[in-house]
Protein backbone atom coordinates (compact mmCIF):
# COMPACT_ATOMS: atom_id res chain seq x y z
CA UNK A 1 0.00 0.00 0.00
CA UNK A 2 1.43 3.36 -0.96
CA UNK A 3 1.71 6.09 1.70
CA UNK A 4 -0.66 8.39 -0.19
CA UNK A 5 -3.30 5.68 -0.49
CA UNK A 6 -3.04 4.83 3.20
CA UNK A 7 -3.64 8.48 4.12
CA UNK A 8 -7.16 8.11 2.76
CA UNK A 9 -7.94 5.84 5.71
CA UNK A 10 -6.34 7.78 8.54
CA UNK A 11 -7.70 10.47 10.80
CA UNK A 12 -5.97 13.39 12.42
CA UNK A 13 -4.75 13.29 16.00
CA UNK A 14 -7.46 15.68 17.19
CA UNK A 15 -10.19 13.59 15.53
CA UNK A 16 -8.71 10.47 17.10
CA UNK A 17 -8.67 12.04 20.57
CA UNK A 18 -12.27 13.24 20.22
CA UNK A 19 -13.41 9.80 19.08
CA UNK A 20 -11.53 8.11 21.91
CA UNK A 21 -13.04 10.49 24.47
CA UNK A 22 -16.53 9.88 23.06
CA UNK A 23 -16.15 6.12 23.17
CA UNK A 24 -14.80 6.16 26.71
CA UNK A 25 -17.62 8.44 27.90
CA UNK A 26 -20.52 7.13 25.85
CA UNK A 27 -22.76 6.70 28.92
CA UNK A 28 -22.62 10.46 29.56
CA UNK A 29 -22.82 11.51 25.92
CA UNK A 30 -25.54 9.22 24.59
CA UNK A 31 -28.48 10.55 26.66
CA UNK A 32 -27.86 14.15 25.60
CA UNK A 33 -27.26 13.54 21.92
CA UNK A 34 -29.69 10.67 21.63
CA UNK A 35 -32.47 12.95 22.84
CA UNK A 36 -31.69 15.77 20.45
CA UNK A 37 -31.37 13.38 17.51
CA UNK A 38 -34.84 11.97 18.27
CA UNK A 39 -36.25 15.50 18.56
CA UNK A 40 -34.65 16.60 15.28
CA UNK A 41 -35.78 13.43 13.49
CA UNK A 42 -39.34 14.18 14.61
CA UNK A 43 -39.01 17.73 13.26
CA UNK A 44 -37.73 16.45 9.91
CA UNK A 45 -40.46 13.78 9.77
CA UNK A 46 -43.09 16.51 10.20
CA UNK A 47 -41.53 18.55 7.38
CA UNK A 48 -41.57 15.52 5.09
CA UNK A 49 -45.18 14.70 5.99
CA UNK A 50 -46.24 18.29 5.17
CA UNK A 51 -44.44 18.07 1.82
CA UNK A 52 -45.11 14.43 0.94
CA UNK A 53 -45.84 15.27 -2.69
CA UNK A 54 -42.31 16.69 -3.15
CA UNK A 55 -40.07 14.84 -0.72
CA UNK A 56 -39.80 11.44 0.96
CA UNK A 57 -37.33 9.38 2.98
CA UNK A 58 -36.57 6.10 4.59
CA UNK A 59 -36.43 7.12 8.21
CA UNK A 60 -33.12 6.14 9.80
CA UNK A 61 -33.33 3.54 12.55
CA UNK A 62 -30.10 4.75 14.15
CA UNK A 63 -27.37 7.32 13.63
CA UNK A 64 -27.41 11.05 13.23
CA UNK A 65 -27.76 11.42 9.47
CA UNK A 66 -30.91 11.41 7.34
CA UNK A 67 -30.97 11.01 3.56
CA UNK A 68 -34.32 12.33 2.23
CA UNK A 69 -35.01 12.55 -1.49
CA UNK A 70 -36.95 14.78 -3.83
CA UNK A 71 -39.49 12.97 -5.94
CA UNK A 72 -38.90 15.12 -9.03
CA UNK A 73 -36.20 17.72 -8.32
CA UNK A 74 -32.46 17.80 -8.89
CA UNK A 75 -30.97 18.00 -5.41
CA UNK A 76 -27.66 19.52 -6.49
CA UNK A 77 -29.29 22.61 -7.98
CA UNK A 78 -31.64 22.90 -5.02
CA UNK A 79 -28.82 22.59 -2.48
CA UNK A 80 -26.78 25.31 -4.21
CA UNK A 81 -29.71 27.73 -4.21
CA UNK A 82 -30.68 26.78 -0.65
CA UNK A 83 -27.27 27.65 0.76
CA UNK A 84 -26.95 30.82 -1.32
CA UNK A 85 -30.36 32.18 -0.41
CA UNK A 86 -30.97 30.88 3.11
CA UNK A 87 -27.60 29.85 4.55
CA UNK A 88 -28.84 26.29 5.13
CA UNK A 89 -26.23 23.75 4.07
CA UNK A 90 -27.12 20.17 3.25
CA UNK A 91 -25.12 17.84 1.03
CA UNK A 92 -26.55 16.90 -2.37
CA UNK A 93 -27.05 13.22 -3.07
CA UNK A 94 -25.05 13.57 -6.26
CA UNK A 95 -21.98 13.61 -3.99
CA UNK A 96 -22.87 10.03 -3.04
CA UNK A 97 -24.04 8.84 -6.47
CA UNK A 98 -27.65 9.23 -5.30
CA UNK A 99 -29.19 11.98 -7.46
CA UNK A 100 -32.24 13.62 -5.97
CA UNK A 101 -31.27 12.85 -2.38
CA UNK A 102 -29.73 15.20 0.16
CA UNK A 103 -27.90 14.47 3.39
CA UNK A 104 -28.83 16.32 6.56
CA UNK A 105 -27.40 15.87 10.03
CA UNK A 106 -29.70 15.35 12.99
CA UNK A 107 -26.91 15.89 15.51
CA UNK A 108 -27.22 19.63 16.11
CA UNK A 109 -28.96 21.67 18.79
CA UNK A 110 -32.75 21.47 18.23
CA UNK A 111 -33.20 25.26 18.09
CA UNK A 112 -30.65 25.52 15.29
CA UNK A 113 -32.16 22.52 13.51
CA UNK A 114 -35.65 24.05 13.73
CA UNK A 115 -34.41 27.28 12.11
CA UNK A 116 -33.02 25.27 9.20
CA UNK A 117 -36.24 23.26 8.90
CA UNK A 118 -38.27 26.48 8.83
CA UNK A 119 -36.24 27.56 5.80
CA UNK A 120 -36.61 24.14 4.17
CA UNK A 121 -40.34 24.37 4.83
CA UNK A 122 -40.58 26.71 1.84
CA UNK A 123 -40.71 23.57 -0.31
CA UNK A 124 -44.42 23.97 -1.17
CA UNK A 125 -43.52 27.26 -2.89
CA UNK A 126 -41.13 25.66 -5.37
CA UNK A 127 -42.16 26.22 -8.96
CA UNK A 128 -40.54 27.06 -12.28
CA UNK A 129 -37.74 24.77 -11.21
CA UNK A 130 -34.87 24.81 -13.65
CA UNK A 131 -36.07 28.04 -15.24
CA UNK A 132 -33.97 30.35 -13.10
CA UNK A 133 -36.57 30.81 -10.38
CA UNK A 134 -36.49 28.51 -7.40
CA UNK A 135 -39.29 29.83 -5.21
CA UNK A 136 -42.72 31.21 -6.07
CA UNK A 137 -43.47 34.88 -6.64
CA UNK A 138 -44.92 35.15 -3.13
CA UNK A 139 -41.55 34.29 -1.63
CA UNK A 140 -39.22 37.08 -0.57
CA UNK A 141 -36.36 34.87 -1.72
CA UNK A 142 -37.80 34.84 -5.24
CA UNK A 143 -37.49 38.60 -5.36
CA UNK A 144 -33.82 38.34 -4.41
CA UNK A 145 -33.20 35.69 -7.09
CA UNK A 146 -34.87 37.75 -9.80
CA UNK A 147 -32.97 40.93 -8.87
Amino acid sequence: MSPIFSLDFTIGVINYMMAKHSLLNWRKILPKYGGLIVKNATCLRELIERNHDLIDWIEPEAGMVAFPFFKTLNSQDFVCRLVQETGVLVLPGESFDCPGHFRITLGVEPERFQKAINKLDMLPNIQYYGKGLLFSQSSTIAKKIEG
